[in-house]
């Protein structure tokens, strides 16, 4: 990465990128939203007119003013909104090994960066390839995993998954690292799952101590660039929020007993401010929560709008592929 890209990446204002859907229109739209006029009155959105064919419409994270936008067969691509520029991603030319009834096919992707000490050295994508078979008594799974470089723009098959995967799982960027979550039936599997993107190594995260009892909703976010875990309890309305230290230790920031905590509602964490004020996503809606659980205004958006997806990004001028240089 050249001193001017590293320059440029040093000072930067963070936006949320949605997408979202309005009645009335065919098609996803994609929002801009600044993170600093969140806490104001009416903030400003603009919509992102996307130079490309619609089949790119799935958000897939972001990484140095870059979002991965997917299409329904795994296709991808690295786009920047703010100059709306891109970088196709060449196609995967590759055999499928199994010889059993296949029954399902399935791809997850994610983007991130892997480290050179702790500074980022490359941005790059994984694609994981996860396929269903039938079996004699149950379904049996299978994977493949190829992961992109930007700096040599190609890819490199690493080891398969040595974990299981479901077709409902996202892969969370934090800390030079995708990780997920896994959930089987009603009950959560014990570890987050995890792949370092430095070492292309597989490995597997202690949850924090949720106390007595279960928690019965548990959703991966990125707080500050660390993992975090959003994690929701019923009939007694609490919502607690931990983030992975750098020692691996868990600390929980945010915890709330609160009425307006819905069973039928997934609660996904987008930002902290500095004064501890939480931003997020719940249902169709944008919603802002004082430090105590208040709830302080809820975000509407134009054209009765739902939200899909989100990505905090930061504002960024840069080509998608000067990370090249």
């Amino acid at each position: 990465m050249s001193i001017f890209v590293k320059l440029h990446l040093q000072k930067r204002s963070k936006y949320i990128m949605l997408r979202t859907f309005m009645l009335g229109q065919q098609g996803s739209h994609f929002l801009l939203l600044p993170l600093s006029k969140v806490q104001g009155e009416d903030p400003p959105m603009k919509e992102v007119e996307f130079p490309l064919i619609v089949d790119f419409k799935f958000l897939r994270g972001s990484c140095d003013g870059m979002v991965c936008l997917t299409s329904f067969d795994g296709e991808a691509l690295i786009f920047n909104p703010f100059i709306r520029s891109h970088v196709p991603l060449p196609s995967l030319n590759f055999e499928e090994r199994f010889d059993l009834e296949l029954k399902e096919t399935f791809i997850r992707c994610g983007l991130g960066y892997s480290l050179e000490g702790k500074v980022r050295e490359d941005v790059k994508i994984v694609k994981l390839y996860v396929y269903k078979f039938l079996g004699e008594d149950e379904d049996e799974y299978m994977n493949q995993v190829f992961v992109f470089s930007m700096k040599s723009y190609s890819w490199t098959q690493i080891n398969d998954c040595p974990y299981r995967v479901t077709s409902n799982i996202r892969l969370i960027q934090a800390g030079g690292a995708l990780h997920w979550i896994l959930q089987v039936g009603e009950d959560f599997s014990d570890t987050i799952k995890a792949l370092d993107l430095t070492t292309l190594a597989f490995y597997e995260v202690e949850k924090p101590s949720f106390g007595d009892g279960l928690m019965d909703q548990q959703v991966l976010g990125e707080l500050n660039e660390s993992l975090s875990i959003c994690c929701a309890r019923y009939p007694s309305s609490t919502m607690k929020i931990w983030v992975l230290k750098s020692n691996a230790d868990w600390e929980m920031v945010f915890s709330v007993q609160s009425a307006s905590v819905d069973r039928e509602i997934v609660y996904r964490l987008v930002y902290r401010f500095e004064n501890g004020q939480m931003l997020f996503h719940s249902k169709d809606e944008l919603v802002l929560h004082d430090v105590d659980g208040t709830t302080l205004k809820t975000i509407q958006f134009p054209g009765s709008s739902s939200i899909y997806e989100f990505v905090v990004i930061d504002d960024s001028l840069l080509l998608p592929g000067s990370i090249r240089e």
